[in-house]
């Protein structure tokens, strides 16, 4: 965030703190939908390998 508003003119200071915690929001909400689709994909085959046949 600091580096964010060092880069700015004085004026834009608000502006580039919310774009930055707009994309830094965005970007973890993504990232967690990444990581539980491959999260949920990889325990289903692991499931699917340890349970008998019909459980």
């Amino acid at each position: 965030m600091l580096a964010v508003q060092n880069v700015v003119e004085f004026r834009l200071i608000g502006v580039a703190t919310s774009r930055a915690t707009l994309f830094r929001s965005i970007g973890g909400s993504v990232g967690v939908a990444a990581f539980g689709a491959i999260f949920s994909n990889s325990l289903h085959a692991c499931l699917e390998a340890l349970l008998p046949q019909g459980a």
